[in-house]
């Protein structure tokens, strides 16, 4: 089960039955809290904060590791919510994560038939909704451990449609793409992933027509134009033609020539 301490508090301080879900909101079922009070209390106080827990086989694991950067699984707003160095991944422009994510697949009109391309995995929030092949690189081992605990992840490490790389995206070996999302960090995380040699990498491993999503947030609120046109700039250079921006996702559209 996860846990994490709203979700503890609730528990210690109701009784009888009620709807909970132990595994992060993915499904809810009936249990009864005072049996979950006697199996809990032992571990209850070692709850904190925002982090989140999975307690199996007697056994608590707080979803966070250390490599290089330190990375962590906690709960926004009921959200399992991926941090690196206590800054945030994921946005809430949708209101969730997830409705974001189902946004992006909405917009990028993905069928069966398309070859998906997604630079950085993350959690597989975006992934988990395409019924396509994908391949999806992810280079942070740190970020890959927990998505591979992350009950909203873990089982696309088996999905036969999905292949999931760690490794640097300018290492990308497939070619032939359809669609590709680009849902990168912060400009000021990941440069590289802003570059015309980025941009060019992606173009030449995408086929004709190829559409790119390319998120770019709200970075440098007080210059964000010149920030979008310096953007749109690289990506005209690497071959790239703009079709629109979309403001609610805070992300371009383009697509090769």
């Amino acid at each position: 089960m996860y846990l994490y301490r709203d979700l503890i508090d609730f528990i210690f301080t109701h009784k009888g039955n009620h709807k909970l879900s132990l595994n992060l909101g993915l499904t809810y079922e009936q249990y009864n809290v005072d049996e979950l009070q006697q199996k809990l209390l032992p571990i209850k106080d070692k709850i904190k904060g925002r982090a989140i827990y999975l307690y199996k086989d007697d056994r608590l694991i707080r979803l966070s590791v250390f490599h290089n950067h330190y990375f962590s699984l906690v709960m926004v707003n009921n959200y399992p919510i991926l941090e690196i160095d206590g800054i945030r991944m994921h946005v809430f422009y949708y209101k969730s994560p997830f409705k974001y994510a189902q946004a992006v697949v909405k917009h990028m009109n993905i069928s069966k038939k398309d070859y998906v391309l997604e630079t950085c995995f993350g959690q597989g929030y975006i992934t988990r909704l395409l019924r396509t092949n994908v391949v999806a690189y992810e280079k942070n081992k740190g970020v890959l451990e927990i998505a591979k605990l992350n009950p909203y992840s873990s089982y696309l490490f088996n999905k036969e449609n999905v292949h999931i790389v760690n490794e640097d995206i300018f290492n990308l070996k497939q070619y032939g793409f359809t669609k590709i999302i680009h849902d990168p960090p912060s400009i000021r995380v990941a440069p590289e992933l802003y570059s015309p040699e980025f941009y060019k990498l992606l173009f030449k491993h995408s086929v004709k027509h190829t559409l790119l999503y390319h998120y770019i947030g709200n970075t440098y609120k007080k210059r964000f134009n010149t920030f979008k046109e310096r953007i749109i700039e690289n990506l005209f250079k690497s071959g790239w033609r703009l079709l629109t921006y979309n403001h609610k996702l805070k992300a371009l559209f383009l697509k090769k020539p």
